[in-house]
This record gives structure tokens, C-alpha cells and sequence, in this order.
């Protein structure tokens, strides 16, 4: 390149950087550049901002889920399975409940419960069982046995859902007693008991003795004034071992007596003297009583 060539050179690059001085100072750039600042800074706000909240709703998320897993943990009763309550032949027990409920069940009984934060549910499925109910008018207490309910909030019952009865004694407080086949409910007061026949009708209320009616939580069967049939029912519920009577025209004489529990030797001496009977046989699974010829 010549020396005039090189000085032409110098000159023009002056004259750019003169015309950015100028063009650096002008008011358009200013305010270009003003512009695209705050627009940067609004960008620059708004990745914060997210950026923020995603970290919040995550910390939410994560408390969330922390907090259900304890409500799952300390609500076990809410979402745990019914538990079911069983007793053998011959076996009485006592069972108490998480809501502060207790349930004697008599021999041979089947129970099942499922209590939740709005309610508490049982079904008698078989057998019998006295209930003394914890208050909780929240949560009413609801038996379901046979061919009725009973709903009760703070009391005390006996249930029996018997192949040869259906009833409800009230030992104390109130209860609603519903047949399944009616939409009316008959309300007991303390030494009342309701029936439900065959047909799934209420029977009229009536008086009972509270001591005769509570004498199987002792271990005691009260045969007071019953039929020979009704007796033997309730006898044989108590021993793996059946008494049965062979002459069938007995089994309407009525008969009375308080006996053990399972006693069967007792029992079938009681029969044999009060209705001049017999052992005509025995295996492991049964006595048969009845008459000898001619007598």
C-alpha cells in the first residue's frame, strides 16, 4: 500500500469513530438502550419470580405429601380394614374397642367392626354380645344383627341374633330398634327388651329381669320358664357336645333351673330327674335322652 493510501485509511477509521461518538451520545441510542435495559430487567424479574415459585410448590408439594402419610398414620382406624371378633364353642370374652366401646361376646359369636371418623358400624353376624357404648353423639353406634338394627350413642345393650330369637334388651340408656322389614323405630327404656319374629315385625316392648337377662356373662345359662325345645337351643350353644330328647311331644313342657355354662353332665341329670328320662346314647358329638319302654 502507498503512503497516500495508508494516510486515506487513518482518516476514514477517525471519521467512524467520530461518527459513533456522536451516534453513542445521540438521544435515539439513549433511549434505545434505556429500552432494552429495562426489558432485560423485566425478563430478569419475571426468572426470579419461577424461579422462586417452583421452589415454593415444591417445599408445598413435598409438606403435602408429608402431611397425608400422617394423617394415614395416626388415622389408622379410618382407613384400617373391619376387624373381625369370633368365639369358640364354650369360649365368653371380652373385647375393647378404640373408641372406648366394649364388647362382651358370648360363645359361638361372630362380630364385625368398623369404626371410621363419621361412624361406627357392627353387624352380629351370629350369637350374642352385651355392648356398653362410649358416648360419641358424632358418631352414632349402629348393630346390624339378624333381621334389624339398633342405634344407640351412649348406653348399654345385649343383642341376640339366635336361630330361635332375635332381640335387644336395654340395660341402661336409650336405643332405636329398627326391624328391616319396617321404616318406623321403637325406642327402649331400661328393662325393656324387643323381639323381631320370623316375618321381621317388632314385638311390643317388655319387662324383664336385668339379673336373668345379664346371667351368660357369668358363665351362667338361666332357663327360667322356657319351652324344653328353647332350653335345649340355648344349652347346646355352650358345649360341643348336643343334648337331644328323642320323644318329641316334651319339647313343649316347659322347664326352668340356672345352670353352668357348658356343664353338660349337670344338665342332662336335671332333664333325666324332671322328665323321668334316660340316656339311651352317647358318641362324642351328642347325648340322646328319652324314655324306656313302657315307662
Amino acid at each position: 500500500m502507498s503512503d497516500r493510501q495508508q494516510k486515506q485509511s487513518v482518516v476514514d477509521i477517525e471519521q467512524v469513530w467520530d461518527a459513533l461518538g456522536e451516534l453513542r451520545s445521540s438521544p435515539v441510542v439513549a433511549d434505545a438502550r434505556a429500552y432494552a435495559n429495562a426489558q432485560y430487567a423485566e425478563v430478569e424479574k419475571q426468572r426470579r419470580f419461577w424461579t422462586r415459585l417452583f421452589k415454593i410448590g415444591s417445599i408445598g408439594i413435598a409438606t403435602a405429601v408429608a402431611c397425608f402419610a400422617l394423617l394415614i398414620l395416626v388415622g389408622q382406624i379410618t382407613f384400617s380394614q373391619p376387624m373381625v371378633l369370633t368365639t369358640k364353642v364354650g369360649e365368653i370374652r371380652t373385647e375393647k374397642l378404640a373408641d372406648g366401646s366394649s364388647i362382651i361376646l358370648d360363645t359361638d359369636t361372630r362380630v364385625v367392626v368398623d369404626l371410621t371418623s363419621s361412624e361406627r358400624k357392627l353387624t352380629l353376624s351370629s350369637g350374642q354380645a352385651h355392648f356398653d357404648v362410649a358416648h360419641d353423639p358424632e358418631r352414632p353406634f349402629v348393630v346390624s344383627f339378624g333381621r334389624g338394627s339398633v342405634t344407640a350413642i351412649g348406653t348399654s345393650f345385649d343383642v341376640a341374633a339366635l336361630s330361635d330369637m332375635n332381640s335387644v334388651t336395654l340395660l341402661s340408656g336409650k336405643v332405636e330398634v329398627t326391624a328391616n322389614s319396617q321404616i318406623a323405630r321403637l325406642k327402649l327404656q331400661p328393662g325393656q327388651q324387643v323381639s323381631i319374629t320370623k316375618q321381621g315385625k317388632l314385638t311390643s316392648p317388655i319387662d324383664v329381669d336385668l339379673a336373668s337377662i345379664s346371667a351368660w356373662q357369668k358363665g351362667q345359662i338361666d332357663l327360667t320358664d322356657l319351652r324344653l325345645d328353647e332350653a335345649l337351643v340355648r344349652i347346646n350353644r355352650y358345649s360341643p357336645i348336643k343334648i337331644v330328647v328323642s320323644d318329641k311331644a316334651l319339647s313343649d313342657q316347659r322347664i326352668s333351673g340356672i345352670f353352668q355354662a357348658g356343664d353338660t353332665r349337670a344338665v342332662v341329670n336335671a332333664l333325666c330327674a324332671y322328665f323321668n328320662l334316660q340316656v339311651m346314647g352317647s358318641s362324642n358329638h351328642e347325648i340322646v335322652l328319652g324314655k324306656t319302654t313302657g315307662s
